[in-house]
């Protein structure tokens, strides 16, 4: 569980960063004008090119990664259901964003990638924190001790009514 949050918060970081080239590279589509064009023919890209604020790789680039995020949090999301059984929604909404956002950053336009990207982060720190009261749930409810009846015959136990160690 603790390796699925920090795997969570991983995911968080890297989809804040693919969030950030994409802002940098809407605000030198909108002024970057011709200089970055000229830069590009210099580089061997085709002329106009540079209007994106990066070069036709780095986006292409970007999108791979956002894939590459997408795919993580399916495998994330996988491993979730098999050994906790309940995968939080967000995480699932997170996914779809993503690959929208994976989409946009093929089709050359990291300004539409913007917002899915800025809904893929939302959806997962709100998956992290229904993911972390899960697991604090889980936790809170196996305060019993195993060999306890109270913890074993499958009624919810009350935790005001014992305490750490499953003791009345």
């Amino acid at each position: 569980a603790a390796q699925m949050m920090r795997g969570l918060h991983d995911l968080m970081q890297r989809q804040q960063q693919l969030l950030d080239r994409s802002f940098r590279a809407q605000r030198g589509q909108q002024g970057g004008g011709q200089e970055q064009g000229d830069d590009q023919a210099d580089q061997g890209g085709r002329p106009g090119d540079g209007q994106e604020g990066s070069s036709p790789g780095d986006l292409g680039d970007s999108a791979a990664q956002q894939e590459s995020l997408r795919h993580a949090l399916g495998e994330m999301m996988r491993q979730m259901g098999d050994g906790l059984g309940d995968i939080p929604d967000p995480l699932g909404r997170a996914e779809r964003a993503m690959r929208d956002a994976t989409g946009a950053l093929q089709r050359g336009a990291p300004g539409d990638a913007i917002t899915p990207q800025s809904q893929a982060l939302d959806e997962l720190q709100q998956g992290a924190r229904d993911f972390a009261k899960q697991l604090q749930d889980r936790l809170a409810k196996g305060w019993g001790s195993p060999g306890d009846d109270a913890g074993t015959t499958g009624e919810p136990t009350d935790r005001t009514d014992r305490d750490p160690f499953g003791r009345p």
